[in-house]
């Protein structure tokens, strides 16, 4: 806002609340805690600037190889767990369809 003076309205909380209602869902859930202590210690809603610097740190964050390895790490979590409800579906018919076949011998 240095810069052009029009765009001053970004400090606003209601566009704030705008341009924060279009981050992804993990980040809406981070930001209410940094209006509530921007609130306690300095009696105001955090500026765009803040807001920006906000969303520069996340993603910052989210880009370290640390985060990249965690989410690697939770995908591979998610698929064996996928594997192991497949696994008890294919138990399930091949039990079913071998039942299926002991009644259709008597």
């Amino acid at each position: 806002m240095k810069y052009v003076g029009n765009l001053s309205i970004l400090n606003d909380c209601i566009e704030n609340e705008k341009m924060a209602a279009k981050l992804p869902d993990w980040l809406k859930l981070k930001w209410p805690g940094i209006v509530a202590q921007e609130i306690r210690t300095n009696q105001r809603y955090p500026t765009f600037d803040e807001f920006s610097e906000f969303v520069k740190e996340e993603a910052f964050i989210m880009n370290l190889d640390i985060s990249q390895n965690l989410s690697q790490e939770r995908r591979q979590d998610r698929k064996q767990d996928q594997g192991s409800e497949n696994k008890f579906f294919k138990t399930f018919q091949v039990a079913r369809e071998e039942r299926h076949q002991v009644l259709t011998r008597c």
